[in-house]
């Protein structure tokens, strides 16, 4: 998978939170950092057109923005038609916004989450 070109997205940084538009409350630095490493990771679904992110440090996983009524912890990237990515926070509320099973397994297998986050994040009450 080659990523030519990452835009941080100001739709995702200067608005009101609100379920369909989610804030980031992370640095611009950050969100790329978490792009970079989801690639790295290959958490990668939907034909290498969604990667996904999350990070844990000291033992929790870190807030990485809003949706409007809860905190996101799980950030998603995706590509439009000119190979442009960008990405966004998310809570696994809508399915869409949900990992896949795998990519929660390897998660689950690195420590990033536990067996009761995984059921939580399926569920959509992560």
């Amino acid at each position: 998978m080659k990523v030519e070109t990452y835009k941080v997205n100001e739709k995702h940084r200067k608005n009101s939170a609100k379920s369909d538009c989610s804030q980031w409350v992370v640095s611009d630095f950050h969100e790329i950092k978490l792009f970079a490493a989801g690639q790295i990771n290959g958490w990668i679904c939907d034909n290498n057109r969604t990667i996904w992110s999350i990070e844990k440090v000291n033992g929790s996983i870190t807030i990485l923005g809003d949706n409007g009524s809860n905190d996101a912890k799980l950030a998603k990237y995706i590509v439009d038609h000119n190979n442009e990515w960008h990405g966004y926070p998310v809570s696994p509320i809508r399915s869409g916004d949900k990992p896949s099973n795998i990519i929660l397994e390897d998660w689950e297998n690195k420590k990033l989450i536990t067996r009761p986050e995984r059921r939580k994040i399926n569920s959509g009450k992560y």
